[in-house]
């Protein structure tokens, strides 16, 4: 043990100063996870769309090759 404290100032001012290392080392690794999970999201929704658009299509021309009616009222 080579370090003696000489006060509680001096242990809560170390104590601080770990904290304050620990947030700014953590906060960018955090604002890349939000970067990832947007993009994520935002591919999802395209990819989600594109699929929503070819399964409907190939459903309509099913229907249309099977002789049924699409238009609805």
């Amino acid at each position: 043990m080579n370090e003696i404290w000489l006060s509680w100032g001096d242990v809560f001012q170390a104590s601080f100063k770990e904290l304050w290392w620990g947030f700014i080392q953590f906060t960018p690794k955090f604002l890349v996870a939000v970067v990832l999970f947007m993009v994520g999201w935002l591919l999802g929704n395209v990819v989600a769309r594109a699929l929503e658009q070819v399964f409907g299509s190939i459903f309509e021309l099913s229907l249309e090759r099977l002789g049924a009616n699409t238009q609805f009222a």
